[in-house]
């Protein structure tokens, strides 16, 4: 059942397949009814259209689905050479609030701290970033998976990653002329999904949410592509901003 609706979800095979399926309607319909090739050819337009609206209907109720709970899109991988995603440096340069919940972040802030010090420039954008504590048990864990799989070089580098993420945040900090515009909390056992999660000046909420399955990095993970139209909505995105708040506050108080 399931190679059956990845097949039949497929754009290129489902095209394919009912063309075939008109095919063999219009011999049979030609063979049993001994119809003109012109009112078989018809025919075969017709039950192609039939088939090919039937297949938009059931994609377009899927997607309407993943809208309903907030997602836009599922991304199968995230980006190559460990750059961001395009669209995440567009999504910052308009935000004034910038969450970001992650293991380390490095390629994250690496790739768009020139992106985020523009915003906290131009937008005054608010930056609240929650990384691992450099001796918790989880980064230790994370390390040795990925350093198993051959996915990290060294396990000490992962803390090293940490160190070089909160030399560029503090840089932001002390080169900006606002005061204070990123602030950092540290987790021991609080983390469970990747967040970038973002506001914008035209108070659109969009976030990029990853799963968390080492000994992947998250730039080579599952990825979804979320929004919320309405804070009071019971979605993705708004369950992550609440998430992350909740964690934000007791890693504060």
């Amino acid at each position: 059942m399931a190679i059956i609706k990845k097949i039949w979800y497929d754009p290129v095979v489902s095209k394919v397949i009912a063309t075939f399926i008109c095919f063999i309607i219009s011999l049979i319909l030609k063979i049993v009814l001994k119809l003109e090739v012109l009112e078989i050819i018809l025919i075969a337009i017709l039950v192609f259209i039939v088939v090919m609206v039937v297949l938009i209907l059931e994609i377009f109720q899927i997607k309407t689905k993943y809208k309903n709970v907030g997602i836009i899109s599922i991304i199968k991988q995230r980006c190559n050479n460990n750059k961001s995603p395009s669209k995440i440096t567009k999504k910052l340069e308009n935000a004034k609030e910038i969450r970001i919940f992650s293991t380390t972040g490095i390629h994250f802030f690496y790739n768009n701290t020139e992106t985020i010090k523009h915003a906290i420039e131009q937008n005054d954008a608010k930056v609240f970033c929650i990384n691992a504590n450099k001796g918790s048990k989880f980064l230790e864990d994370v390390a040795k998976m990925e350093n198993e799989a051959k996915e990290r070089a060294e396990l000490n580098n992962i803390q090293e990653e940490i160190d070089d993420v909160e030399m560029l945040l503090n840089e932001i900090n002390e080169l900006s002329s606002r005061k204070n515009p990123v602030q950092i909390a540290h987790f021991d056992t609080e983390f469970r999904l990747t967040m970038i999660l973002i506001k914008s000046i035209k108070n659109e909420n969009w976030g990029w949410v990853t799963l968390t399955l080492p000994p992947f990095k998250s730039f080579n993970s599952i990825a979804f592509e979320v929004e919320s139209k309405n804070l009071e909505d019971d979605n993705i995105y708004n369950q992550c901003v609440r998430h992350f708040d909740a964690v934000w506050k007791k890693l504060n108080s």
